[in-house]
């Protein structure tokens, strides 16, 4: 039970204030009920000691927290609810939630809008190149013309 972590501390600090010394510090029950609390009114000091319960099955059933998942991709544990959160791919544009892998990608149709945009640009390229060459010559035609 020690390469787990059993202990489940929350607290409402600001960290833009940076102020830790007032801010109260809120323990769950099974974290409680996991440890003794030695508090020291002198000093305003709390030291909190694991509790050794008498076999292993009882200590993971009653005592300590649960475990926290492991999340995969690219999403985010949440300790509120130990549980993790899907990524908001919707705050990217065209991007959606890929259900295996949990991380934001494309849209399935995106790829192909891309692709044809840039054969259409790519056309387009090409297309005004001839037609600059095309202006040029008969310009120059017209030019030699005027001339004669």
């Amino acid at each position: 039970m020690e390469d787990k972590k059993t202990v489940c501390l929350q607290s409402f600090s600001s960290p833009m204030t940076g102020e830790f010394t007032s801010t109260p510090i809120i323990l769950g029950i099974r974290a409680l009920r996991a440890t003794f609390a030695n508090i020291t009114w002198v000093g305003n000091k709390v030291a909190l000691e694991p509790l050794k319960p008498s076999n292993e099955a009882a200590a993971s059933a009653r005592f300590g927290c649960a475990l926290i998942p492991a999340c995969t991709g690219q999403q985010r544990y949440d300790a509120r609810t130990n549980t993790c959160i899907d990524p908001v791919c919707s705050a990217y544009a065209l991007m959606i939630v890929d259900e295996h892998s949990k991380t934001c990608v494309w849209a399935t149709w995106v790829p192909y809008v891309f692709g044809i945009l840039v054969v259409f640009l790519s056309a387009g390229d090409i297309l005004s190149q001839r037609l600059y060459r095309i202006c040029v010559r008969l310009a120059a035609q017209k030019s030699r013309s005027l001339r004669s």
